[in-house]
């Protein structure tokens, strides 16, 4: 039964890993997006360039389906599955985050897509009650996904406690950060720039402690 333990830990800590590395692309995306976008843009401010500005548009678009697609494969194919597999080893330490991180990054996400045709129908009916309800739905939302996010800031913690990782108490403490700049950026966007640059280490982080606790788990260092 150890055994059998033993390889969904390493096989759970390979799939973190795996969501690190995936992150870690989306991040250095953000950061050379917003970089690209947020210039774009002061020049069409500047130069009252229509041109410059539909580039900026553009750019923002693009960049933001290529982070969408590669987020989307991290999480659901990585990330939860690894909260999930090392549930299956402690289940009082890891469940609470395996849940809260399906709570928010799927039925969170979920109730977005949908809030999202929901305004387009509203827009096509002109119904202020479908208009109403998308914003409730918005609301809900958002507030899942909150939770998601507690769910990872969390899911860090645990392995930190459970692994007795310094590194891994860290990545939680940077999410943290990120998560507060990420609300400063909605009143000055500029400090997105600043909260891409700590999701790029706090993945970082998480790629290399994960393979260095694999490593020790592997080699009997860390007993399951």
């Amino acid at each position: 039964m150890s055994e059998e333990l033993e390889l969904v830990v390493l096989d759970g800590l390979n799939k973190l890993s795996d969501a690190a590395i995936l992150f870690v692309i989306v991040a250095i995306i953000g950061v050379i997006g917003s970089v690209a976008a947020l210039s774009t843009l002061l020049v069409a401010i500047v130069t009252f360039d229509l041109g410059a500005l539909i580039a900026a548009g553009a750019i923002g678009v693009i960049i933001l389906l290529v982070m969408l697609v590669l987020s989307i494969v991290a999480v659901y194919k990585k990330l939860i599955p690894s909260a999930r597999d090392l549930a299956t080893w402690r289940l009082d330490s890891f469940s609470t985050p395996a849940k809260l991180l399906r709570l928010g990054f799927v039925w969170g996400v979920m109730l977005l897509i949908i809030a999202v045709f929901m305004v387009g129908a509203a827009a096509a009916a002109e119904s202020l009650a479908l208009l109403a309800a998308a914003a409730l739905t918005v609301f809900v939302a958002v507030i899942l996904v909150f939770l998601g996010e507690i769910g990872l800031i969390l899911y860090f913690i645990r392995l930190g406690n459970a692994f007795d990782s310094t590194i891994f108490l860290v990545i939680a403490i940077l999410h943290i950060l990120v998560l507060i700049l990420a609300l400063i950026a909605r009143f000055i966007p500029y400090v997105m720039l600043v909260a891409w640059i700590l999701e790029f280490i706090a993945w970082l982080l998480a790629y290399v402690e994960a393979n260095s606790v694999r490593r020790k788990v592997a080699s009997g260092a860390i007993r399951i």
